[in-house]
C-alpha cells in the first residue's frame, strides 16, 4: 500500500520523538493511508485499539491526531485547545458517544500516551461492549456501547481531520493499530 505525506514536516531527535513526525498545522502538514482492506479488521473482530504518543503546546481549537471517516465512519481522536481535552469516537452499527477526557492540562508541550479501546466485554457472547479513553494508562472516559464496529471505505489521515482544514500542531509518535482490544496493564 502506498502513503501519502503532505508538506515539509521534519523528524526530531530524543528518546521518545527520535523520529516523530513534527507538524505544523499553518503548512497543512499530515500523513494520508489509503482505504485497505486491512485496516477494516477491526469490524470483523469487533474490537479495536488505536493508541500513539503526542505533545502539542498550542493550536486550532481542534487538533486532529488521526480520523478515518469521510462518508464511512470509523474512528477519531483529536484535542480540543480551548479547554484542554481529548476526545474520541469508535463508530458502530449500534450505539457509541464520543469520549471525552476532563481538563487535563495535556497541551502543554510534553510528551503524552493516548489510547481508544472497543471491545467485546471478557464474555465474548457479542452482548456488551466497553468504549474506553486513555490518557497516561489512565481511563478517563468509558461507556457501554452497543454493535459492531462499522467498516470504513475511508482513508487514514494522521495529524488530520478528512474534508476539513483542521490540522495536528505537535508532534505524534509511534501510532499503533490494533484489531485486539489492549487491556489496561497493556496500555
Amino acid at each position: 500500500s502506498s502513503i501519502t505525506c503532505a508538506g515539509d514536516f521534519t523528524t526530531s531527535g530524543g528518546l521518545l520523538g527520535a523520529s516523530c513526525l513534527e507538524l505544523d498545522s499553518s503548512n497543512t502538514e499530515y500523513v494520508q493511508i489509503a482505504d485497505d482492506a486491512k485496516l477494516d479488521l477491526p469490524s470483523s473482530s469487533n474490537e479495536i485499539t488505536i493508541e500513539c504518543w503526542f505533545k502539542s503546546g498550542d493550536g486550532d481549537n481542534a487538533q486532529y491526531i488521526f480520523d478515518r471517516r469521510t462518508g464511512d465512519n470509523q474512528y477519531y481522536m483529536y484535542l480540543v485547545d480551548s479547554d484542554d481535552t481529548l476526545a474520541a469516537k469508535v463508530y458502530t452499527d449500534g450505539t457509541t458517544n464520543e469520549l471525552s477526557s476532563s481538563p487535563l492540562d495535556i497541551i502543554d508541550d510534553k510528551w503524552h500516551h493516548a489510547a481508544l479501546v472497543y471491545d467485546q466485554d471478557g464474555d465474548k457472547t457479542g452482548t456488551t461492549y466497553n468504549h474506553q479513553l486513555w490518557i497516561d494508562g489512565k481511563m478517563v472516559d468509558g461507556e457501554a456501547g452497543t454493535g459492531a464496529i462499522a467498516a470504513s471505505a475511508s482513508m487514514l489521515l494522521i495529524g488530520a481531520r478528512n474534508g476539513w482544514t483542521t490540522y495536528m500542531n505537535g508532534a505524534i509518535d509511534e501510532v499503533r493499530l490494533w484489531s485486539v482490544a489492549r487491556t489496561g496493564t497493556q496500555i
